[in-house]
């Protein structure tokens, strides 16, 4: 029997970009950065949500989101300081519908 995949995190925000760097970065790379990662940085980071919280919004426990803020900050630290392109692509998350979604 083979182990499950991932659960799916649920995430509320997509953004309008998925490539975020300088302009100048021809052949700097790419750091594939997940939707969930994002989701994780734009609670946690960006609207102070404490990490209790944010998991419990993107339905995992607080060590998965430790785990995936983790990563994440690695990442962005990488990119800012390597001048590397971030590129926002796949992961494993469903988008939670609004209120008036849900109507």
């Amino acid at each position: 029997m083979s182990p499950r995949g991932p659960r799916k995190r649920k995430i509320s925000f997509l953004p309008g970009w998925e490539m975020y760097g300088p302009r100048d970065s021809s052949d700097s790379g790419q750091i594939r950065l997940k939707v969930e990662e994002l989701e994780a940085i734009r609670l946690n980071d960006h609207e102070g949500y404490s990490q209790q919280e944010a998991a419990e919004m993107m339905e995992v426990s607080q060590p998965t989101l430790h785990r995936i803020l983790r990563a994440a900050r690695k990442k962005i630290g990488q990119a800012l300081t390597e001048g590397k392109i971030l590129h926002l692509h796949g992961g494993s998350y469903t988008v939670k519908k609004t209120e008036e979604e849900k109507k």
